[in-house]
This record gives C-alpha cells, sequence and structure tokens, in this order.
C-alpha cells in the first residue's frame, strides 16, 4: 500500500511539473469573453491555447480584430488564402462547394444578448475532413459577401451563426500573422451549467 501510494504521489508530482512547464512555454489559459463560439464553447469557460500555432482550415484561433490590435476575436477558420466564399440555396459555398453537414435537433438558449430564449436549430458540419457542432436561430437565414480571401489572410466564422459582428462576416478575414494560437481543450465548463446535448459540457474536453 505504501508502494502504491508513493507510486501515485511521484506520478502526480511529474504530471504538476509537466503541465507547469507546458503553461510557462507552450500553453495559454483563456477565458471565453461570449458566445459566439457556442455550442462550442460558452461565454465565461476556460479554455486552452497552443501558442504560436498556425491557423489552418477548421481551427478554434484566438486573432487580432483587423481594424483594432486592441481587441482579440475568437473565430474558426472557414477558409484560408486563394479560397473563395458565396451564397447558394441559401447556405454558403466554399470553393463552390457546400460543405456536409446534418442537422440533429433542437434547443432554447440564453445568450446574453436576448431578452427570452432563443428557438434554435444544431448540428454538425466538417470542415477539412474534422466534424464539428454550429447552431443558430430557427428563422435565420446565413449571409456573406462574395469573396476571394487575400493572401496572408484567413475567414473566422462564429460557430453560433445567427449572432452579428463577431466574426469574418462583419469585419473581413484577418491577417494570419496575428492569430496568437489554436485554441484545442476546454479547461473548465461553467459553474453549475447542466444542459443536453450540445450543452453538455465538461472538464479537459478537446475542442473541435
Amino acid at each position: 500500500m505504501k508502494d502504491l501510494l508513493k507510486f501515485v504521489l511521484v506520478v502526480g508530482a511529474i504530471l504538476a511539473v509537466a503541465a507547469g512547464v507546458m503553461l510557462k512555454f507552450f500553453v495559454t489559459v483563456l477565458i471565453v469573453g461570449d458566445d459566439s463560439m457556442a455550442p462550442t464553447m460558452l461565454a465565461d469557460e476556460q479554455v486552452l491555447m497552443w501558442r504560436g500555432a498556425e491557423p489552418e482550415l477548421g481551427d478554434i484561433v484566438l486573432c487580432e480584430h483587423p481594424a483594432d490590435p486592441n481587441i482579440m476575436v475568437i473565430g474558426r477558420v472557414f477558409a484560408t488564402t486563394g479560397m473563395n466564399l458565396k451564397l447558394g440555396r441559401g447556405a454558403i459555398l466554399v470553393n463552390n462547394r457546400r460543405l456536409d453537414r446534418n442537422w440533429l435537433g433542437s434547443l432554447e438558449f440564453e445568450d446574453g444578448i436576448s431578452p427570452e430564449p432563443i428557438p434554435l436549430k444544431w448540428g454538425v458540419e466538417i470542415i477539412s475532413e474534422d466534424e464539428h457542432e454550429f447552431m443558430q436561430r430557427a428563422d435565420y437565414t446565413v449571409n456573406v459577401a462574395d469573396q476571394s480571401v487575400p493572401g496572408g489572410r484567413v475567414f473566422l466564422m462564429s460557430d453560433y451563426r445567427s449572432v452579428d459582428g463577431f466574426d469574418s462576416r462583419t469585419f473581413g478575414p484577418v491577417a494570419a500573422s496575428k492569430c496568437q494560437g489554436q485554441i484545442f481543450m476546454r479547461l473548465k465548463p461553467i459553474e453549475g451549467f447542466d444542459e443536453p446535448a450540445p450543452l453538455d459540457h465538461s472538464y479537459l474536453d478537446f475542442l473541435d
């Protein structure tokens, strides 16, 4: 029993040291400021970001706002340099292709913007072979200006599609060089927040 306890303590100490090294040199703890990335992330959750990771299709990234370097924005990389975006049959087409998606259900959500819970529909979408959840108002029609992403920039999209002003549909593509890293894990969900899918968040969830 003493040997087992000693082993557990040693392993715990090693993990604590490794975590300290990761936080010092490679990983940053962030607090999510709003619900624009719901259902993937919610306001006030703590998440982990790999510092310096190059933004790639499907990644959740933290970047400087293109009009104000004092503002940071979080979004999912929806398109990269040279890719074309336009509307087609009520959906955003990337390089003339509609992303694969599957609607899975509906829910009501308090987003902190509207005074009452909002009826939403949610589902999964595939970007660059990776599947992630997204949601939008049941009566919402997506919109984006026809464009080609300029060199060295990425087009960010919120997972909560029907909020305004939080992604590149409003402020345009952002400079990839101004992105600080990739958000890859939820460290801590909201205390006492207990909801069904897709809001059933827990500690140490990997974020797709």
